[in-house]
């Protein structure tokens, strides 16, 4: 490949900041998806690039959860931590597209139930969550979880 023997490397890291660090750390600022590029160029000269994205998120949403009672795993999303927000919408619809949780409070996340307090079956669940930061920056976030029994 053409960067065997790489002599330098150029990071664009999608967020305005670049680096020529071989291996390096890199903080951002905001939650969103970023498409970094590295350029490597070998001691021959030769050109290699290669792209991909990084989703950033102030919080790690699995896509997977078990509420049976065993003390793990049991919410899904509730963040380890406070949120530095304006506002919170959390929702979770079942496959036939039955809304069965809502909540606004960051601190209240899905324990499994359905809308009437009942054990919602195993199953893949579509989530959307919307948060607005402080300064009212809007952040969407959707996609599924597998509830396990």
């Amino acid at each position: 490949s053409t960067s065997d023997y790489a002599a330098t490397w150029k990071w664009d890291l999608g967020d305005g900041n670049e680096s020529t660090e071989e291996a390096l750390k890199h903080y951002y600022h905001e939650p969103g998806k970023y498409e970094i590029k590295l350029t490597v160029t070998n001691i021959a000269g030769c050109v290699s690039e290669t792209t991909d994205f990084v989703m950033i998120t102030p919080f790690y949403l699995p896509n997977a959860f078990t509420p049976n009672g065993d003390g793990r795993n049991e919410t899904f999303f509730k963040p380890a931590f406070d949120l530095d927000i304006q506002s919170f919408n959390f929702k979770v619809w079942n496959r036939w597209g039955q809304l069965v949780f809502a909540t606004n409070d960051y601190n209240n996340g899905w324990t499994g139930l359905d809308s009437n307090g009942n054990p919602a079956p195993q199953g893949v669940y579509f989530y959307t969550l919307r948060i607005t930061t402080l300064p009212g920056k809007v952040h969407d976030y959707s996609g599924d979880v597998t509830l396990l029994r």
